[in-house]
């Protein structure tokens, strides 16, 4: 579930990593779709920009009450994501931001990559 274009860019990651058969992207909001039946796994980057703007909070929560099944898990953040094996691809707008994030992450054993960008 992605409201904004970002929808776009995860079906191209999707894609080119051959997981169509698995992952689904919906675009709209999540307080406004309506889904087949319960998913297994919730996956937010819920906290917006540093925490200040964006806060997904309340979406994910209606998230979790309305879609998720009862043995389902949700993942908030990268590190999570990556601790269980997963090549993780980040974007910002701040090629700072990301390099600093990126040190501390590959010092970790993660595998992130990375793309500065300006989402609209």
């Amino acid at each position: 579930m992605e409201a904004t274009k970002m929808a776009e860019h995860a079906r191209t990651l999707i894609k080119a990593n051959n997981l169509q058969h698995l992952v689904e992207v919906i675009e709209g909001s999540m307080e406004d779709i309506t889904l087949p039946e319960k998913v297994d796994v919730i996956i937010s980057e819920w906290m917006g920009y540093f925490l200040l703007r964006e806060s997904m909070f309340d979406s994910v929560i209606c998230a979790r009450d309305c879609w998720l099944k009862p043995t389902g898990v949700m993942h908030a953040i990268v590190e999570e994501l990556a601790e269980f094996g997963a090549t993780v691809h980040i974007c910002s707008r701040n090629q700072l931001d990301i390099d600093k994030c990126l040190k501390e992450w590959r010092s970790k054993g993660f595998c992130v990559t990375r793309s500065v960008c300006d989402v609209i």
